[in-house]
């Protein structure tokens, strides 16, 4: 972990002095975590904190005055941690094997106002699961569209007008319903699409060759029965 030479950094996680709690899964990691933060910024107070990180095998160090804070994660808990973390309001994310410069640059995010860093190639495994995971709905998708997710009809046609490029007005005035009831069905698509928006929901039912969201659904009137 960090092998680069030690190199005190005068811009580094604030002045000297500054305090800093420290929280851990294991004792070890948490130790050359702290020492590598007394070498970088000499003066530091660690304080030990026994709330540890939830399920994601590292150490949580944090910056008593900004409030901010880091992680330090273990392999294992590699690439579902970082997001978790960063979900959680992290400021920075490394693993047992960032480099040095990487850990003074996780410091220096710790300042208020500061950006949230990332090591580059956490960002790639992150960029590498997305894409796996995208290949993984597109293999599946055509055998396999109808068992994996089971919309309604009401859900199917609230899907082809979000196809069409409808907003929420026109789905409710198309389908004669009220804006409310047009979010709870876009919510009821959100979770079983597994998405976060309406662009995210599509993309979705595309990879799963979802006639309503593709190219395949040829029927003009959107209040028919899917039946018809």
């Amino acid at each position: 972990m960090f092998s680069d030479s030690v190199k005190p950094h005068e811009n580094t996680g604030g002045p000297t002095g500054a305090t800093h709690t420290i929280t851990r899964s294991g004792a070890l990691l948490a130790g050359m975590t702290r020492a590598l933060l007394l070498e970088l910024c000499p003066g530091s107070v660690v304080v030990a904190d026994d709330v540890g990180l939830p399920d994601w095998g590292g150490v949580r160090l944090t910056h008593c005055e900004s409030g901010r804070w880091l992680c330090v994660l273990v392999e294992s808990s590699l690439p579902d941690g970082v997001s978790a973390a960063l979900a959680a309001g992290c400021s920075a994310v490394l693993t047992v094997g960032s480099s040095q410069d990487d850990f003074s640059r996780a410091l220096e995010a710790l300042r208020p106002g500061a950006h949230v860093f990332v090591p580059s190639e956490l960002v790639k495994l992150m960029a590498q699961q997305a894409v796996a995971e995208r290949r993984r709905w597109e293999q599946r998708a055509p055998a396999n569209a109808d068992t994996l997710v089971r919309l309604t009809d009401r859900e199917r046609e609230v899907l082809r007008l979000v196809s069409a490029g409808k907003s929420n007005l026109e789905i409710s005035e198309t389908l004669t319903i009220s804006t409310n009831t047009v979010r709870s069905h876009l919510r009821a698509l959100a979770v079983k699409l597994d998405a976060s928006s309406r662009t995210r929901i599509l993309a979705n039912a595309r990879a799963l060759g979802i006639a309503e969201a593709t190219e395949l659904d040829k029927r003009s009137d959107p209040r028919r029965p899917l039946s018809a």
